[in-house]
């Protein structure tokens, strides 16, 4: 009876997770977040966006005259479209993506490393934060990013029907 209840006692104890481990498994799920949302991203909606407020802003300097001061200040507000070109926000994308997988991998590493006891123990939680920054740089990177993508859509989705009606409304004779 005493050895069943040895045996059951180290196969729980060696079932467990560490602390290390955990920790690492956050990092991991808190990419493995980053990851889904960095896919979610369309990258033809931005294309779309920026080339109808080029549309927008050319017919806009062609037929209206003067501005009110409603008009300047949301078309100001709509002009952070253009700082947030397609090509180079895909070339950030890819490589994001990229950071993002090779992070995962190298978590995955941490992970089986504390497992199999190859770091001294002392040293797992230099190991661990030097990743926590890793994850945290790439999580700042991400969050602009992301917020970048956001901007462009949200400006297209609620401005450009309203950029579209002033163009009707003043370019009638002109296009």
């Amino acid at each position: 009876m005493r050895l069943l209840m040895f045996i059951l006692f180290i196969t729980s104890i060696s079932s467990c997770e560490s602390k290390s481990e955990l920790h690492v498994n956050d990092l991991m799920t808190q990419l493995k977040n980053q990851k889904n949302k960095l896919e979610s991203i369309d990258l033809n909606m931005l294309e779309l966006a920026y080339n109808a407020f080029h549309y927008n802003v050319k017919n806009l300097n062609r037929c209206v005259d003067s501005f009110s001061l409603e008009l300047g200040s949301t078309l100001n507000y709509y002009r952070g479209i253009k700082k947030i070109k397609p090509g180079e926000f895909a070339v950030k994308h890819h490589a994001l993506g990229i950071k993002i997988s090779n992070q995962l991998k190298q978590l995955e590493f941490l992970k089986k490393d504390i497992k199999s006891h190859v770091l001294p123990s002392d040293s797992i939680s230099i190991y661990i934060g030097l990743e926590e920054k890793n994850v945290t740089n790439i999580s700042l990177d991400f969050k602009s990013h992301y917020f970048d993508y956001q901007y462009v859509i949200n400006s297209h989705d609620s401005l450009d029907p309203y950029f579209k009606g002033v163009i009707t409304n003043s370019c009638d004779d002109l296009l």
